[in-house]
């Protein structure tokens, strides 16, 4: 009787356990057919339907980590990148290897480091990376999107150890060379930024980013007409490249083509004022009202000025723009109130470099100015650099500096 119980039992666990088999084939097979309708949703970019697919295909195969793998990146471009980290950390949590999930989790820390202005996740993207690349170092996107990484958190000599690395392993990338040469104009070596910019211009031709960086460069050699090409070429593949479009309005002023620099600058204004970008509308309105400083026309200039001290009052350059166009106009109260302001945010620099020789050559080439009014400014910004000097200096020899 024992025996014949035990018999049935016996029978009744192998029956369940090959109908509990038969039914996880039937899950798996169901979740693949799922899986393979989200790669086809996937491939023609229809990321909504591709999660629905993969989603159901995790439901009935959570051990599957490619289905996992496969709706997260369905989110990622989704730009749900929070649902995207879940994905890949539930990955990790389970096999801590797995180097795609390692990849992608560095892919979507990175992405949200910029949505959240978070250093922090950057520097997790960052040890996600260094993961990856540990697990096999030969992938050329890992090691650009690290570079690029390192330099968004200002971690500049790690960015050059990084992409020199990549060079070594005989890896080339249009973005690797561009954050590799952004890393070295940082650091001031302009000869070795602009090697490795003029190869990802090679890898990348119709790259705003690295005709604008070429601009930059030949900006700083003072090669303004080099530059003003580089800065026409970005602004030409990306209209809204405010940075090249500014920086071609300079140009323009250092080639002596003010008409240029207004018309430039004046379009910048428009683009900005669209954009509801305060930052690059100041210096829109900073560049517009020079530009008609250096044509005379002072109401204009003076406008142009005042609107951008609205953006940002803290600009002591803007004040003496300011102040030197009022001079023009006869109203020297308000010209002296603004040359005050300049003087109060200390700035030795907008001093020296800007105010001080800009009313000297104002001095001696503008019979319209008020003599006595502009010279008794003149007095006082020398007399203020002077003793701003002297203060620096006692300084020094108080922390024992200067001999």
């Amino acid at each position: 009787m024992n025996t014949s119980l035990g018999t049935a039992w016996d029978s009744v666990f192998e029956y369940v356990v090959r109908r509990v088999a038969l039914l996880r084939n039937a899950r798996k097979r169901l979740a693949e057919q799922d899986a393979a309708k989200g790669k086809r949703a996937f491939d023609e970019n229809q990321f909504d339907e591709a999660t629905r697919w993969y989603s159901s295909a995790v439901s009935l195969d959570s051990g599957n980590f490619q289905h996992l793998l496969s709706l997260g990146q369905a989110y990622y471009f989704q730009e749900r990148y929070d649902e995207a980290e879940n994905c890949f950390r539930r990955i990790l949590n389970l096999n801590f290897n797995h180097r795609d999930a390692i990849s992608w989790l560095g892919y979507t820390l990175h992405t949200l480091s910029f949505n959240k202005q978070s250093p922090a996740l950057r520097n997790e993207a960052i040890y996600w990376y260094f993961r990856s690349l540990e697990i096999s170092n030969l992938d050329v996107k890992i090691h650009s999107n690290l570079i690029v990484a390192l330099y968004d958190n200002e971690r500049y000599e790690d960015a050059i150890s990084a992409g020199e690395r990549a060079l070594d392993l005989s890896l080339d990338d249009g973005m690797l060379r561009l954050y590799l040469a952004y890393a070295y104009y940082i650091m001031g070596n302009i000869e070795t930024a602009t090697v490795h910019s003029r190869r990802a211009l090679e890898l990348n031709p119709n790259s705003a980013a690295v005709h604008r960086l070429l601009g930059d460069l030949a900006r700083t050699r003072e090669d303004y007409g080099v530059a003003g090409e580089y800065f026409q070429k970005a602004v030409e593949l990306d209209s809204k490249d405010m940075h090249a479009l500014l920086q071609l309005g300079i140009v323009h002023w250092k080639l002596g083509r003010t008409a240029e620099f207004l018309k430039e600058s004046q379009r910048a204004r428009v683009l900005a004022q669209a954009n509801s970008d305060s930052e690059n509308l100041k210096l829109a309105y900073w560049n517009e009202g020079w530009a008609h400083y250096i044509l005379g026309n002072w109401r204009e200039s003076i406008q142009a000025s005042e609107n951008a001290l609205e953006i940002d009052d803290k600009v002591a350059t803007l004040h003496f723009n300011l102040g030197l166009a009022l001079l023009h106009v006869g109203e020297s109260t308000r010209a002296r109130f603004e040359y005050d302001r300049g003087l109060g945010l200390n700035d030795v620099g907008a001093l020296t470099g800007e105010a001080i020789p800009e009313l000297q050559e104002a001095l001696a080439k503008s019979p319209d100015l008020d003599l006595a009014a502009a010279t008794e400014i003149l007095n006082q910004l020398q007399e203020h650099y002077a003793r701003t000097t002297q203060e620096l200096h006692d300084k020094a020899l108080a922390r024992g500096q200067t001999k």
